[in-house]
């Protein structure tokens, strides 16, 4: 079972204070799928706050390090601690978290990095940016919520649209604190 670790209760922290809506939904589901989410959130957290290549290239490492068991960990990265990489390590014991929507996500991160400004000319950049961003994380949180359920391309495609409804929620919600 997960348990309530203080790397748990770190990226609890982390969600409570940076998305209160999905820390609000998070609310709903059972204890253990909390902490699963809360580590989940702190791992994507980690990656998209990077302030710099170096620092995201560090969380990187680090993903390819919980994903590959054979790899010793990483120590303290400059964002903090190896906290929400103890955390997912905790969560991957008990769920099967996939590998891939969380390259996505750092790919879309170093896209966005070299580009500059989130700017979008159409809507297809913005969709895109979107499932990088957000979307990922529906697919990231895939195994948790769907834990016992037949996993098919519709749920999949839901998975995707929750984590990038989430997604422009928080950025609508953003754009009213900037006013």
């Amino acid at each position: 079972a997960l348990q309530l670790s203080k790397d748990v209760m770190h990226c609890r922290d982390l969600m409570a204070s940076e998305n209160k809506p999905l820390f609000a939904f998070s609310k709903m589901l059972s204890e253990e799928q909390q902490y699963a989410i809360w580590s989940l959130f702190g791992v994507c957290h980690a990656l998209s706050h990077s302030k710099t290549i170096g620092d995201l290239a560090t969380s990187r490492c680090h993903l390819r390090r919980v994903f590959n068991a054979d790899l010793p960990p990483l120590e303290t990265s400059s964002q903090g601690s190896v906290s929400v990489w103890s955390a997912l390590q905790a969560t991957m014991r008990r769920y099967n978290v996939i590998r891939r929507p969380c390259e996505d996500m750092s790919g879309g991160i170093v896209a966005l990095s070299q580009r500059g400004v989130a700017k979008f000319e159409t809507t297809d950049e913005l969709l895109l940016h979107q499932y990088r961003a957000a979307g990922v994380f529906g697919l990231i949180a895939l195994p948790v919520l769907a834990e016992n359920s037949a996993v098919d391309a519709e749920v999949v495609e839901a998975a995707v649209a929750l984590g990038m409804a989430m997604g422009l929620t928080d950025t609508l919600n953003c754009l009213g604190h900037h006013r």
